[in-house]
């Protein structure tokens, strides 16, 4: 018995990695087509999840990002920014010199921080989106993070640009 569990981690392991594998070539597909039904990139994978838009979600295992919201302390302007994990306490450092878009004081302030997978989850949960997991242990999966910035969708209605 546990040998047939042993190998069918593996035989399992294994289907998985195909089907992300068929994921993200529709994905390429749609985008090299240029059909209208794919997106992909932080800016546009928001927008298209925000309209309700996408029928499948898809996210790279090895995207290291977060959503940093910004407040101007003296007009009370706000600004979002999605810095990479390794960059936060650099990023953090500078805003003493990034001026406010209204006010031009040099004021902004941190009010959250909230990592960028786990928000675009939660957006997709609330319009009924699917959700992929990709990894980054196949060609695919390492060509959805390196090319496209590890985030991609399927969408439901064509849209072209």
């Amino acid at each position: 018995v546990k040998e047939v569990v042993e190998r069918s981690k593996d035989f399992l392991k294994n289907v998985r990695f195909y089907e992300e594998r068929q994921i993200v070539q529709g994905l390429l597909y749609n985008i090299g087509q240029d059909t209208g039904l794919s997106t992909y990139g932080e800016k546009e994978v928001i927008q298209a999840l925000r309209s309700n838009n996408v029928n499948t979600l898809i996210l790279s295992e090895g995207v290291r990002r977060v959503i940093v919201r910004l407040q101007c302390r003296d007009c009370g302007d706000a600004v979002t920014r999605i810095v990479d994990v390794d960059q936060l306490d650099e990023f953090e450092a500078s805003l003493g010199g990034l001026s406010c878009s209204k006010c031009g004081n040099p004021s902004y302030s941190v009010v959250e921080k909230e990592d960028l997978i786990e928000a675009l989850v939660k957006i997709a949960e609330n319009t009924d989106a699917k959700i992929e997991m990709i990894s980054t242990e196949t060609e695919e999966g390492e060509m959805l993070l390196k090319s496209f910035g590890g985030l991609g969708a399927i969408l439901k209605y064509r849209q072209f640009q």
